[in-house]
């Protein structure tokens, strides 16, 4: 245990003497990697700063930790003066990181081994037990992959073999790929990501597509935690559904273009059972604040840390992301040149369009168009989205808007104006805003029709597609 000490020591004597050190560490090491309390309160502030995108230097790091009140628990200032002194060079980072990640795995098996034990000692099933073995049989695997060879050099016959990447949704999201969804303010891209995130989670098509079911990590960054449970409560109740195991929420904004989020970020996605299939970013200007969407540098960077966590979970990774004012993706063009899949949206009313605008090495798949069924009534109420000719009216309108057809088929046979019908459907108790919700709902299932010269709403024969 004094080696593994001695190493963090040098690691963080390495990040005060060299600002590339440091780049390097924040790659490879979390704060809970680092055994001794002294020691990972000081990379805490390291990580803090470094992250902020300021100089890590003694002066930088003593004002940190004065904010953190840890600097005293450390032995003040002078204890970083130490860290620098007792460092040789910080061009032995390598090793020194290498020491502390091999410690803080051979804690993690022991770790591991003792809760099997546990287990075993409190009879616990097999399925627990199939768990925990496999984390522990990875512990190892994740160590030493860091220390391979970055580069390989393939001949064209290793990559002959290689297949396409297989879908996740057929024909449409490939497995282990960079996606974006990209539409105008309220085009409903954000509903028909979470559409496609709870559908791979319970292994339901997508809008006539199969689907590889796993896990789903959803990234609200916007922090509306309330709206995505109320979306993916109406979308459970629609399909008859009461199984979210493999969906998982996040209302935090990961910073992407910061390696220590980026890192945090991996290190929460493998406590999941197993990696997810999908992670989805909404939006991306939520998770890359303090960028310039429009700066070439920034927004490799942010791509970067796409593929950082990409490669960490083998997940598909996708974007929601907003167009810019020529209608095509905001922001600089290496992110469209990044992606592997793009999805444009565009809606009109209640209907969306997803339409493809790139498939990377793959067929481009055919526009779906589908419509926004309201689920649930008052507070409940949210969209869900169908393939335009699924289901009966009946079985997708909420009650008010069939009463509201009722009245028109029933006390106005040859159409009436916004008035007539608005006035007959509050004496049946349907409020203005509940009648005007009513009337775009009709509109949008085809159950009405609208004559712009007579300004009448009419209804469509009953069983009329």
């Amino acid at each position: 245990m004094k080696e593994t000490i001695e190493a963090e020591m040098m690691v963080l004597g390495s990040c005060l003497l060299s600002q590339q050190a440091c780049a390097a560490t924040i790659e490879r090491l979390t704060p809970d990697e680092f055994y001794y309390p002294s020691n990972r309160k000081v990379y805490e502030a390291v990580f803090a700063v470094f992250t902020r995108g300021e100089v890590v230097d003694i002066f930088a790091l003593t004002q940190e930790m004065r904010a953190r009140r840890t600097l005293d628990d450390v032995g003040g200032g002078g204890f970083l003066t130490q860290l620098v002194e007792t460092t040789p060079t910080a061009t032995q980072i390598e090793v020194y990181v290498r020491a502390v990640e091999a410690g803080a795995a051979v804690r993690r098996i022991e770790s591991e081994a003792n809760a099997i034990l546990t287990l075993i000692q409190s009879g616990a099933t097999m399925d627990s037990l199939t768990v925990s073995v496999q984390k522990l049989l990875q512990i190892p695997d994740a160590t030493t992959a860091r220390h391979s060879n970055k580069f390989r050099l393939s001949k064209l016959s290793d990559l002959s073999d290689q297949p396409l990447k297989p879908f996740i949704i057929e024909k449409i999201l490939p497995a282990n790929g960079l996606a974006a969804v990209v539409g105008t303010f309220g085009s409903y891209k954000s509903f028909l990501a979470l559409d496609m995130a709870l559908s791979i989670a319970t292994g339901l098509k997508w809008q006539g597509h199969a689907t590889e079911r796993g896990y789903v990590v959803y990234v609200a960054a916007e922090g509306a935690g309330a709206e995505v449970n109320k979306r993916a409560r109406g979308w459970c109740v629609r399909h008859q559904l009461s199984d979210d195991e493999r969906f998982r929420v996040i209302t935090d904004a990961p910073q992407i273009t910061q390696p220590g989020d980026v890192a945090h970020l991996s290190r929460a996605l493998q406590s999941l059972p197993e990696m997810p299939k999908l992670i989805i970013l909404d939006t991306l200007a939520r998770c890359m604040v303090g960028g310039d969407e429009n700066n070439a540098r920034d927004m490799g960077l942010f791509v970067a840390g796409l593929d950082k966590i990409r490669r960490d979970t083998g997940a598909t990774i996708a974007i929601v992301h907003h167009t810019g004012k020529a209608g095509d993706m905001r922001g600089s063009s290496a992110l469209p040149g990044a992606m592997d899949t793009i999805l444009d949206v565009k809606s009109k009313e209640r209907m969306a369009t997803i339409s493809c605008g790139k498939q990377k090495d793959q067929a481009a798949f055919d526009s779906i168009t589908v419509v926004a069924r309201i689920v649930g009534d008052g507070d409940t109420a949210t969209l869900v989205f169908e393939s335009s000719d699924a289901a009966p009216v009946g079985a997708v309108l909420p009650q008010r808007a069939i009463t509201a057809l009722a009245i028109l088929r029933e006390q106005f046979p040859d159409g009436a104006t916004f008035t007539q019908w608005k006035s007959a459907s509050e004496k049946s108790g349907i409020a203005h805003a509940a009648f005007v919700r009513s009337k775009d709902d009709l509109l949008t299932a085809k159950q009405i029709e609208h004559d712009g010269a007579t300004k009448k709403y009419t209804a469509r024969p009953e069983g009329e597609e």
